[in-house]
């Protein structure tokens, strides 16, 4: 759980809650996630929203969004959706 210290400019975030995590500069995937993306892929939650899938489904994703707070529910609800259905079609 990423914890908010600016309750005004950000939510508390869980992106894909009981899965290991392990976070540098980019988000380091352990497990194949709910959407479809593999385990040992890249991503990146803030402005934009992106991942990396480095397996051999060859797939990327971004989606620009500014907005406040961070970890918006409806935003997350998006990329997510957004995702799912680049792995649906590929």
């Amino acid at each position: 759980m990423l914890k908010t210290v600016a309750p005004g400019s950000s939510l508390d975030a869980e992106f894909f809650p009981g899965m290991v995590k392990k976070w540098g500069r980019l988000h380091d995937q352990h497990e194949t996630a709910p959407t479809g993306r593999s385990a040992g892929s890249l991503a990146w939650a803030a402005s934009p929203h992106l991942f990396l899938d480095r397996s051999d489904k060859n797939i990327a994703g971004v989606i620009l969004m500014q907005l406040l707070p961070f970890a918006d529910p409806q935003a997350l609800q998006t990329f997510a959706d957004f995702e799912s259905g680049l792995y649906k079609v590929a």
